[in-house]
């Protein structure tokens, strides 16, 4: 630990920046960063909110909110955070939804001729050291960093699926061969058969 302080007080003074030390249990002393701490967590509870996932990602919604934070444009600057530290503007196209369905690929030679060629996954974050995503993968209740992965950004994180052609944005229930009749709420006096059918 001394170690780690040492060289990160060599770096302070490297780059001439003054640390100010603030009282134990007065984080009023640090307005700047606690600021950012509620705007973070506001963010983190919406994101789980509105993927429909749990408490328990809270870390990667957090980690996926920063990654975000860090590559747009904020009132004071007029640059990223990334392109103020790195001086180069960071690309933006690659950004999806927190909770998206994501389809990761099984590299042709890990898989049986009679295995699927991808396994069904949830977007929480990008990948940490590499290019690529973070995803959930629930049958196998892990997650793995890949960036072999299809989005599929019209189907609403609850499992309903969204209708592109609806005026109003309806949402419609999805189905699978694996999901019980028992686990939809069919609207309208329909039939298991016709919501199968959508």
């Amino acid at each position: 630990m001394e170690f780690c302080y040492t060289e990160f007080n060599k770096f302070l003074e490297d780059q001439e920046i003054h640390a100010e030390r603030t009282n134990v249990y007065s984080p009023e002393q640090n307005g700047i960063s606690e600021r950012f701490n509620y705007t973070a967590m506001d963010a983190v509870k919406a994101m789980l909110k509105d993927s429909g996932l749990g408490n328990c990602f809270w870390a990667e919604a957090l980690l996926c909110f920063t990654y975000v934070w860090n590559r747009v444009c904020h009132k004071r600057q007029k640059k990223t955070p990334l392109e103020l530290f790195g001086g180069r503007k960071p690309s933006v196209k690659h950004f999806k939804i927190f909770g998206t369905t994501a389809y990761v690929g099984v590299p042709r030679q890990t898989r049986s001729k009679l295995q699927m060629r991808s396994k069904k996954g949830i977007m929480v974050g990008y990948a940490l050291q590499t290019r690529g995503y973070r995803i959930w993968i629930p049958s196998e209740r892990r997650v793995v960093e890949t960036i072999n992965v299809t989005f599929n950004e019209n189907e609403v994180r609850s499992g309903a699926v969204l209708d592109p052609k609806s005026k109003n944005l309806g949402y419609y229930p999805s189905y699978s061969e694996t999901d019980s009749e028992k686990d939809y709420e069919i609207s309208n006096r329909e039939s298991i058969d016709e919501v199968k059918r959508r």
